[in-house]
């Protein structure tokens, strides 16, 4: 095996790993929305909903990439991993300060009391995790993945107990709060246990991080704003319902991202130092933004496609209005797909710059395009700004790219045919049976359409997908490694 064929393997079966924690982590929160859903109302999550924006922009402008640089440190020392304790300490620390300062400021600003004492108790997540043991970033240094799943697995399961149990005593928003506080608490209180840590409070290795601190912390606070500024701006237009359905459907349109997304992209950022130092920094680019492709794209359609019976069966059907969100809300989405890579991309290369002249490009045009979308068309206008506001960055990124790796656009675009193509099938299979099918009333008929039509569909993105990659002859990526997996699958059958 070659040496590239052997780091791409062991990103995937990394990345596969995380995989597993984050989608064993999804299901407990899955199980927590659904119950929370019938027990509450959308005007709780609404309320919920005005608070995190402010928590997470304020995490954001105060993001230091601790976990990023001593990831990609040689040699890693202790005095590097105690400075950047120390550095994610006062950060969290600085975050409960600030937000707990304008915590009132809020409650002015939407004329709802219940905001301040929200808004301070949500504020002690982030300082939460920024206590957990610095030592877990060994183990994403080495590609492993277990001490991951079970922090990722314990949190939620705690957070999903304390939840419903609130929710069902009390019917009260608290119990949302209680289960976005839960779960940081009960995994910085594990991390502990997996990578035991004397936290030793210095900063003489200070000038590791403030280099990257700038540009990347610019970075964030654009992507939190990018993310997060239409619900601050439909918080003061419409009732708490509306924006509490809008926010429900935004996080379920984000899940492929959190789900897939986010544990592809830990063992990546790992696997492209090691590609620096080897100079193959243009395949394993290559291959990492196609597998991303390849993986997040059936999901996205599949939940843009199916949203309307998604929502029914999970919510219930007093969220049905969700539904057309969620739907146009994942399609929305797609164009964000090939430049999730490039962040990882930007650090390897010191270049942090780079990704925050994007994002600043892509929260500069989306700051006017949103409020006048909604102005215009309501909630529909919001997130067709946000589809435009991603297409202007997807094309940036491109000639940014090329400038970065000496990658031609059409290079680049090439790359991501096999997908698009796959993608395409995939929807107008889906698409004929939606059309010819009528959606059942009854739950069990539902839920067996549900999986007709998306399994139908993912049927037809495979066996195209496959075709497609068969034809280019066989080449290394992501489609190799699902070949092995399913070669193996039927040798042990």
């Amino acid at each position: 095996m070659s040496v590239n064929s052997a780091v791409s393997q062991r990103t995937a079966t990394a990345s596969g790993a995380y995989v597993v924690a984050r989608i064993g982590a999804k299901a407990l929160d899955f199980i927590s929305l659904m119950v929370l859903a019938r027990l509450l109302t959308p005007g709780d999550f609404g309320l919920i909903a005005i608070a995190m924006v402010f928590i997470q922009v304020v995490e954001a402008i105060f993001e230091v990439p601790v976990g990023a640089i001593l990831m990609r440190a040689r040699p890693l020392t202790r005095a590097l991993l105690d400075t950047g304790f120390t550095l994610s300490s006062i950060r969290g620390l600085v975050v409960f300060g600030v937000l707990a300062g304008v915590a009132f400021a809020i409650a002015h600003l939407y004329s709802d009391p219940r905001l301040k004492w929200l808004v301070m108790a949500l504020a002690c997540a982030p300082l939460a995790r920024s206590f957990a043991s610095i030592r877990l970033v060994l183990y994403g240094r080495r590609l492993e993945a277990r001490p991951q799943f079970w922090l990722e697995v314990g949190g939620k399961a705690a957070s999903l107990i304390a939840s419903v149990t609130v929710a069902a005593t009390t019917r009260s928003y608290w119990a949302i709060a209680v289960a976005t506080l839960t779960s940081p608490i009960v995994s910085t209180a594990g991390s502990y246990f997996f990578a035991p840590y004397v936290p030793r409070f210095r900063l003489s290795e200070w000038r590791s991080f403030s280099g990257f601190m700038g540009w990347i912390t610019l970075n964030q606070l654009f992507s939190a704003l990018l993310w997060q500024f239409d619900k601050l701006v439909l918080g003061r237009f419409v009732s708490a319902r509306t924006l509490g359905g809008f926010y429900v459907a935004g996080n379920l349109s984000t899940l492929p991202f959190q789900v897939i997304g986010t544990p592809i992209l830990r063992p990546f950022a790992a696997a492209l130092a090691i590609s620096h130092v080897r100079n193959t920094l243009v395949g394993a680019y290559q291959k990492a933004t196609r597998g991303v492709c390849l993986i997040m794209a059936p999901i996205i359609i599949a939940l843009a496609l199916l949203a309307h019976p998604i929502v029914i069966l999970l919510l219930g059907a007093k969220w049905e209005g969700s539904s057309q969100w969620l739907a146009f809300l994942a399609l929305a989405s797609l164009p964000a797909l090939p430049i999730q890579t490039l962040p990882s991309l930007c650090v390897a290369l010191n270049k942090a710059g780079s990704i925050a002249a994007r994002s600043g490009l892509e929260f500069a045009l989306y700051l006017p395009m949103v409020t006048l979308g909604y102005f215009w068309l309501g909630i529909a206008g919001v997130i067709g700004a946000k589809f435009l506001s991603l297409v202007v960055s997807a094309a940036f990124s491109l000639f940014l790219v090329r400038s970065l790796l000496n990658l031609s656009i059409r290079e680049q675009l090439q790359n991501l045919i096999e997908p698009a193509i796959a993608a395409l099938a995939m929807g107008l299979v889906m698409r004929i049976l939606i059309v010819t099918l009528q959606e059942p009333r009854d739950r069990i008929a539902l839920i067996a359409y549900t999986f007709g039509v998306g399994g139908f569909g993912m049927i037809a993105y495979g066996l195209v997908a496959a075709g497609l990659w068969n034809a280019a002859g066989r080449r290394d990526g992501a489609e190799r490694v699902v070949a092995h997996i399913l070669m193996k699958l039927a040798r042990s059958l």
